[in-house]
């Protein structure tokens, strides 16, 4: 993610885990960031950008998954949301730093993460957002 030129995030499973959230199992690892950071940032992975799939609930503009790490990346670019029958972009606005083995890793602030996760509306996600305010 260094070559990124426009903020990224991680988001899901591993963010609520790196805001310390206990019992979260990270299957992978998704990442936001803009489609032109995607365009960049993916060829050199040897990941050709794709347009990402619908479902109900939210769809990205590009969607790519990368197996080069000990956990999946799942890139997701232009991510939009569905809000009755409308999407609507997702645009983070808060960031935390954390730094994890000398690598600094970038997640939205607690309670945007929280909103986030209840917007998503999966059980997984209720379960993040249960995890999250355990926490307070």
């Amino acid at each position: 993610m260094r070559k990124a030129q426009e903020r990224w995030w991680i988001i899901g499973s591993a963010a609520a885990a790196l805001h310390g959230a206990s019992s979260i199992h990270a299957s992978d690892i998704d990442i936001l960031l803009s489609p032109s950071d995607a365009r960049k940032i993916l060829p050199g992975l040897g990941i050709r950008p794709a347009s990402g799939k619908a479902n109900s609930r939210f769809w990205s503009e590009i969607f790519a998954r990368w197996g080069g790490a000990s956990l999946d990346l799942e890139f997701m670019a232009g991510l939009h949301l569905s809000d009755g029958g409308q999407w609507r972009p997702v645009k983070l606005q808060t960031h935390r730093l954390f730094c994890l083995e000398g690598t600094d890793i970038i997640v939205p602030e607690l309670d945007e993460l929280k909103m986030l996760f209840a917007i998503f509306a999966r059980p997984k996600d209720f379960e993040r957002l249960r995890l999250l305010n355990a926490l307070n």
